[in-house]
């Protein structure tokens, strides 16, 4: 036997409401529509959903499960169509995550949708169609899942052409124990590096851009970049800092393309374009 979805609706709304007129605002529909929804439900199940009081309805152990079970329902229905919706959108051009902001560069460079993804997230979006690739500091390989590399990424500090460590050609992450540093919000795993790797520093970060850049501006403050900023050649406008390369092996991370196996053939073109664009380390 199929229950109607609507029905299931139902049920889950009255729980949640409480009464049979706040349902029915709920919903948008009237009263008499609920009532006769949910005697239905009763009759198509065969249990009693409901305890039926004067002018009071109220859920029975066995409805109290039933709601619990609708929910599941709903829920895997709702999973259902948006996971074949985003499948069919992506076989026409994927959409591409990225778990760190400097890929940004040459997605854009090539015209390729992106958004960022928390790296916690990049198993779960892909086997739920919401991306076709996902560009990632994991190397994974699943039953469902296998991945690409694609190069590194590495980290530089850009510093006042006045500070002691100018003059170097490269510097450690201990070396930079106690700056303060302005700094993106939205870095990914490099947030973590820094906090972790760089002793008694402090980050004062920005969650807009143009805040970042006039900061950069009007104050002497050092901040991060990587070859993908140096590459694009994106440079504050009044910025006469160092750029110096960070030679602490977490400084610079492989990246990988993650994608569905069953999706190898139609993702491997704009896999290998973004592997054409990608920028040296050096």
């Amino acid at each position: 036997m199929l229950i109607d979805n609507y029905l299931l609706e139902e049920l889950v709304t009255f729980a949640e409401c409480k009464t049979l007129s706040k349902t029915a605002a709920a919903l948008n529909v009237t009263q008499p529509s609920i009532t006769r929804g949910l005697s239905k439900l009763e009759s198509d199940l065969g249990v009693k959903l409901f305890e039926r009081d004067k002018n009071r309805l109220r859920l029975t152990k066995t409805g109290e499960l039933a709601v619990s079970e609708a929910k599941q329902l709903l829920e895997s229905n709702h999973r259902f169509v948006t996971s074949i919706q985003a499948y069919a959108k992506q076989q026409e051009t994927p959409v591409i995550c990225t778990t760190a902001p400097g890929p940004f560069y040459i997605l854009d460079k090539i015209d390729l949708q992106a958004e960022q993804l928390p790296e916690d997230q990049v198993e779960t979006t892909l086997l739920e169609h919401r991306a076709g690739i996902v560009l990632t500091s994991q190397e994974i390989f699943t039953d469902a899942i296998e991945s690409l590399y694609l190069g590194s990424e590495r980290l530089f500090v850009n510093i006042n052409k006045f500070h002691s460590l100018a003059s170097k050609k490269s510097v450690s992450f201990r070396e930079l124990a106690g700056l303060s540093f302005v700094v993106l919000d939205k870095i990914g795993i490099w947030s973590k590096i820094i906090q972790t790797e760089i002793p008694e520093a402090k980050f004062l970060y920005q969650a807009n851009e143009t805040a970042f850049q006039e900061i950069i501006e009007n104050s002497a403050f050092p901040y991060f970049s990587t070859n993908f900023t140096v590459d694009s050649g994106v440079r504050a406008f009044n910025d006469d800092r160092v750029l110096i390369p960070i030679k602490d092996e977490s400084a610079t991370l492989d990246f990988y393309s993650a994608y569905l196996k069953t999706q190898k053939k139609q993702m491997t073109p704009y896999i290998k374009e973004i592997i054409r664009e990608w920028p040296s380390v050096s």
